[in-house]
């Protein structure tokens, strides 16, 4: 509590207050209020930030497919993309052993948790030897010709389909 006395002449006259300072519930309440919805404005934009760097994520990995799919066709030659663990992936030219030409490296904050790492995508040419020219082969087990990779981050999974016979990949 905080007192104040005041005291100032008038036509010599001396008048004297006494002021005391108290928090009142209603203002109390109102600081209560606002340090409330500070609070869940701060938690909303904790989870929209993870679940934006998880969707980022999975674009990412979207993206660099595509582009492997790309260049296998336009340089008619094999591409490979080898998921090391669950947060690093690799992408080469020919095939993903020591002959094949290391062309780039991918941390993510994500795990990737289905199927387990490491394991290949190869992304082959058009080539008459193979059963589906210029398709798709998983060293990964997959079931009725997709390949399904699971991305998690805290509690939010996204899932990345691949076509085994196109290469077609889409966001699920």
């Amino acid at each position: 509590m905080i007192e104040k006395e005041f005291s100032f002449k008038k036509k010599n006259l001396i008048y004297s207050t006494s002021v005391k300072k108290v928090i009142t519930l209603v203002e109390m309440i109102v600081v209560v209020t606002i340090v409330s919805i500070i609070s869940a404005v701060g938690v909303f934009s904790t989870t929209l930030i993870a679940s934006r760097r998880l969707q980022q994520e999975v674009s990412l990995i979207r993206a660099d497919l595509g582009w492997v799919r790309e260049m296998a066709v336009s340089k008619n030659s094999d591409f490979c993309v080898r998921f090391l663990d669950a947060h690093t992936y690799q992408i080469f030219e020919g095939d993903c052993s020591s002959t094949g030409n290391f062309m780039k490296e991918v941390r993510l904050r994500s795990s990737i948790v289905n199927p387990s790492p490491p394991f290949d995508i190869t992304f082959y040419t058009f080539d008459s030897a193979r059963p589906t020219p210029g398709g798709v082969a998983y060293s990964a087990s997959s079931s009725g010709g997709e390949l399904v990779i699971t991305l998690q981050q805290q509690t939010r999974t996204r899932n990345l389909r691949i076509f085994e016979e196109t290469g077609f990949i889409t966001i699920e």
